[in-house]
């Protein structure tokens, strides 16, 4: 596929919790704005949303003329290493308190951490930093659009060893 990796449904830390996105509660409308840094005001353009194997994908296209697309374009067009973060409204969580053991997204995890069970999926964002740490953005330069790619050959590295640039879930509400 020629998504990018939006969320890799692993254990992020934010304001100095444990948290992780159960990707299975994440409802989205099927297309979400693609902006910058988490603000509305920065719009990038937009993409359609897939989940597969516990993960959030996100397949977009630059479609806004605003400066905020037109510098993000030049940026990646100079290689700049972009990461991406998930905006999610959260609808609900659980708290698992130390030592005690849950299985999120196909993974055993251990407490203390918080579980968001349930949310929607309202924004990706593109940013220079984010939490989760998994893979990266990266444009592609079309005859007639620009759109996100993970490069074939980097598809399965990008997705089993991270040794990438991160992608990140940088807020989780």
């Amino acid at each position: 596929n020629s998504s990018s990796l939006a969320y890799s449904g692993k254990v992020v830390s934010k304001y100095g919790t444990q948290m992780v996105i159960d990707v299975q509660g994440l409802s989205h409308k099927g297309t979400v704005p693609l902006i910058a840094d988490h603000d509305p005001a920065l719009r990038i353009g937009h993409g359609s949303v897939s989940m597969e194997d516990d993960k959030v994908y996100i397949k977009g296209i630059v479609s806004s003329t605003s400066s905020t697309a037109k510098e993000f374009v030049a940026d990646a067009d100079n290689g700049f290493p972009f990461e991406a973060s998930v905006g999610v409204s959260i609808q609900k969580t659980r708290y698992i308190p130390e030592k005690q053991k849950v299985t999120v997204n196909g993974v055993d995890l251990s407490g203390p951490l918080v579980v968001i069970e349930k949310g929607k999926l309202r924004e990706v964002s593109v940013t220079t930093l984010g939490a989760d740490g998994s893979a990266e953005i990266f444009l592609k330069s079309g005859a007639e659009s620009l759109s996100f790619r993970r490069p074939r050959a980097m598809r399965e590295t990008t997705r089993t060893s991270g040794s990438l640039s991160p992608v990140a879930a940088r807020r989780a509400g």
